[in-house]
């Protein structure tokens, strides 16, 4: 064992790959940013498998404003906040599963919103002696909830009232990840 021990010792060499940290993001800077989003859906006598004449629309709108602080050259600290409203109509559905099995719904809709609220530790490292390319990658802790409430009915028939299957689903999650992502930025070169 001593002398396989000293056998690796010896045939270890030390290798010296001369990478050179260079800054991207010097210290001191305010990284800001913000992703807006407004996606809308529509499908009309939609089939998939046993799926069949699905009528739905419905939209979906995101909002997620962030801000980093540099306390450190190419490490920065900050926040994110994210909010989400979804709104989906579902005017007719038919699921068939063999011929004796087969259901149908009508007039059911969802509306939802989430919210979350994100504490960031990011990391950058530049592309080669490139100001204006970089990779990073954040750590993110993540809290945040949300609610949602399912109605069927159409309120027109006075008969046929609005039925509120669940008045209210509330969520709370905390998350924790790591997301290597790349950027451009405008930097000043000097």
């Amino acid at each position: 064992m001593v002398a396989l021990t000293l056998f690796l010792r010896v045939g270890a060499q030390e290798f010296k790959r001369n990478i050179e940290l260079k800054t991207f993001v010097p210290k001191g800077q305010w990284i800001v940013g913000s992703s807006v989003s407004y996606s809308e859906h529509n499908e009309q006598n939609y089939q998939f498998l046993i799926i069949d004449g699905l009528n739905s629309d419905g939209y979906t709108f995101k909002i997620s404003p962030m801000a980093c602080y540099t306390f450190k050259d190419n490490m920065a600290i900050g926040g994110s906040v994210n909010y989400s409203r979804t709104l989906s109509k579902m005017n007719g559905v038919t699921i068939n599963i063999d011929e004796e099995n087969q259901f149908d719904l009508d007039n059911l809709y969802e509306l939802s919103h989430t919210y979350t609220a994100m504490a960031i530790l990011r990391n950058y490292i530049s592309l080669g002696n490139s100001k204006r390319f970089g990779l990073y990658c954040d750590f993110q802790l993540e809290m945040g909830g949300g609610q949602s409430k399912v109605i069927t009915g159409t309120g027109v028939d006075p008969f046929y009232k609005l039925k509120q299957i669940n008045r209210e689903d509330s969520t709370f999650c905390i998350n924790m990840s790591t997301k290597p992502k790349s950027q451009w930025m405008y930097n000043k070169c000097k």
